[in-house]
Parts: C-alpha cells; sequence; structure tokens
C-alpha cells in the first residue's frame, strides 16, 4: 500500500509494514506456483472510519483529480458521496472500526489522496502483494 516512515505519519495517515523482498508459494491446490515480489509496504491494519473519514471532509468525493475517469462517472451516476454505510453508526460509529461498504473506485481515489496529503506513494496493492502480506513469513 505505501512506502512511509511511520515515526513521521500524520494522524490520519495508516500505519504500514515492510514485507520483505523473496519467493513464496502464490495460489492454491493445481494452481499453486511460485512468484517472487520485491519488498514492499502495505497498511498494518485495515483502513479505519476515522482515517477514510480524512478523505471524505478532505474533498474526496468532490473532486475528479482523485478518481480513475470510469469510477468518477460511476460516482456522478450514482450520486455517491460516502460509502453505502457510512450514516449507520453500527458500521460507522467509531474511529477505530475498519471502514466497510468502500468500492474499489473509491479505495483507489483515497490511495490517490493519501499520497497527495503525504507526498508519500500509496496505492493498492497487487494480487501477489496482498497474498503475500497475507501469508506470512511462514507461507
Amino acid at each position: 500500500m505505501a512506502s512511509n516512515n511511520d515515526c513521521t505519519r500524520l494522524p490520519f495517515e495508516p500505519e504500514t509494514v515492510l514485507v520483505p523482498a523473496g519467493s513464496f508459494i502464490m495460489g492454491c491446490d493445481e494452481d499453486e506456483h511460485t512468484a517472487t515480489l520485491p519488498d514492499f509496504r502495505i497498511g498494518k491494519y485495515p483502513v479505519t472510519v476515522g482515517e477514510f473519514r480524512a478523505f471524505i471532509e478532505g474533498g474526496g468525493y468532490h473532486e475528479a483529480r482523485w478518481w480513475t475517469e470510469a469510477g468518477w462517472r460511476w460516482r456522478m451516476d450514482r450520486d455517491i458521496t460516502q460509502p453505502f454505510h457510512w450514516d449507520d453508526a453500527q458500521w460507522s460509529g467509531d474511529e477505530r472500526l475498519p471502514v466497510v461498504s468502500v468500492s474499489w473506485y473509491a479505495a483507489y481515489a483515497y490511495c490517490q489522496w493519501l499520497a497527495a496529503q503525504t507526498g508519500r506513494t500509496y496505492r493498492l496493492p497487487t494480487e501477489a502483494e496482498w497474498e503475500k502480506a497475507a501469508r506470512g513469513p511462514d507461507g
């Protein structure tokens, strides 16, 4: 997700961990294969309501520059201004909860916005990066 120095994180910036370079087993059963990746950073925890709130309050749903062209069209066509369950306190009433009902388009826009706010690289992980991080050092 990111490359940042966690000791200089902004209050709304997610904590990340380094996933070291190397090979790992990807896939399962008959689709299993070895993949090799360079080192990368990824969010240590799911993005929280509080972290995502900074994106919303920072104009994230109102500026096309953060979104893909298709994502902006999708947002505009449906008049989407926040995640689906945003007004339900069960899902967003605690800033420490993981944010839910975020589309891929909004997740992409959030990463673009976050990178611009922090001056650091933030992006969605690839499938291989996510799997390597999820498997952990023991595979």
